[in-house]
């Protein structure tokens, strides 16, 4: 078995693999041993399918990331396959194999909450319910706390991805959970049920949030770096408010639905003469909750710590990091040009991201790996990964 490596991005050891049975190379990877948990991705998309591999003769075609993280290269390259394949003629009938790896099962069992979700927003045909997926997806993938209706939902999507994964199955048929890794993965989601909650409240998360962003936009300003201080078109309200209280708009239907209070006290801070937001603040810690998935208990349990969670990330870098178009690469997607918040932007994205999993029904598998980088591509090399 032959592996062919392509470094996508040395921050995450992030690789792409194709294997097949004509060549043979060997490569040395860069060892991730780190024990914490990888909660949030900072890359910027690479979806390296260029027009010569999707043009190639083999029918099959297999990639290895390791390093996941939040699996956005894997949406990457899914919807740029989608994409290239739209054009395609006659229609292809190539098969996909990816293999997703981490060293953290905490990382994969987020993973594994994403995947479940978008798969509920490709197969919905209720437009209420797809909506109600996709803030969470939106939440999940972005923000450190979420409105108490999201919360909802991401817990019981935790108890459907528990329930299935322990009766032998990933509960999506284009993904497939190696026996190994299924313990810890369930570990990482009970957890996230009861221990992640207690360790870090969402006044905690919050002000931490936005005590975090300040000092780092200060330090940006200093060095004259604008990206930082601007936000992306249609974010303009928005932005400045999540910078002060670590909090941000819902879209109105989802206001006047499940958060009229909050709405009203949002009109209150966008008047001309502009309440300060501290009632906005008050609620948000007394009513929203704590984004579970970015707290790996295990190792908060086993590291000794100072109490404090790394939360060194601005969701706004999403529109730049999701979008970026590459001398390689063009978009399959352009950015939304009437998004009036945050959310307008992250949404479409994954919309896109359910419509190319059903491009690829029946042709695509992602196969889930838990372990440290090198040991796992050893085990691929001489075809000894348990399963």
């Amino acid at each position: 078995m032959a592996i062919l490596c392509e470094l996508l991005s040395l921050s995450i050891s992030s690789i792409t693999t194709q294997r097949n049975n004509h060549d043979a190379s060997q490569a040395k990877f860069p060892s991730n041993n780190a024990g914490d948990h990888s909660n949030f991705g900072h890359d910027t998309v690479e979806a390296r399918l260029d027009k010569a591999l999707a043009s190639a003769s083999p029918i099959n075609l297999i990639f290895f990331f390791g390093g996941i993280e939040d699996a956005r290269h894997l949406f990457g390259i899914i919807m740029r396959i989608a994409d290239h394949e739209s054009s395609a003629v006659p229609q292809s009938n190539r098969k996909y194999h990816f293999t997703i790896n981490d060293v953290k099962a905490s990382t994969l069992a987020r993973d594994l909450i994403a995947f479940t979700l978008l798969q509920l927003v490709a197969s919905s045909e209720n437009p209420s319910k797809e909506y109600q997926t996709l803030t969470t997806v939106f939440y999940l993938f972005c923000f450190q706390v979420m409105p108490a209706f999201v919360y909802k939902h991401l817990q019981k999507t935790i108890s459907t991805v528990i329930a299935t994964i322990c009766s032998g199955d990933s509960g999506l048929d284009w993904v497939f959970l190696g026996t190994p890794a299924r313990d810890e993965i369930v570990k990482a989601l009970q957890s996230w049920q009861v221990d992640a909650g207690r360790l870090y409240t969402t006044s905690y998360m919050s002000s931490s949030v936005a005590r975090n962003l300040e000092q780092t936009r200060h330090k940006h300003i200093m060095k004259l770096r604008a990206e930082y201080t601007t936000a992306p078109k249609g974010c303009e309200k928005e932005m400045p408010l999540y910078y002060k209280i670590g909090a941000f708009y819902l879209p109105t239907s989802s206001l006047e639905r499940h958060e009229p209070a909050l709405q009203t006290l949002i009109s209150q801070y966008e008047r001309p003469d502009k309440m300060p937001p501290k009632k906005i603040k008050k609620h948000v810690e007394e009513k929203w909750k704590v984004n579970v998935t970015l707290v790996d208990v295990v190792w908060e349990k086993e590291t000794p710590s100072d109490g404090v969670l790394d939360l060194q990330f601005n969701p706004y870098d999403a529109v730049e990091s999701l979008y970026a178009e590459r001398p390689y690469y063009h978009h399959p997607l352009h950015q939304p040009e009437h998004a009036t918040m945050l959310y307008d932007y992250v949404a479409p994205y994954f919309v896109r991201t359910a419509d190319a999993i059903n491009h690829l029904k029946g042709r695509m598998k992602v196969e889930v790996v838990c372990g440290e980088l090198n040991t796992v591509l050893e085990k691929i090399r001489y075809d000894v990964l348990d399963s």
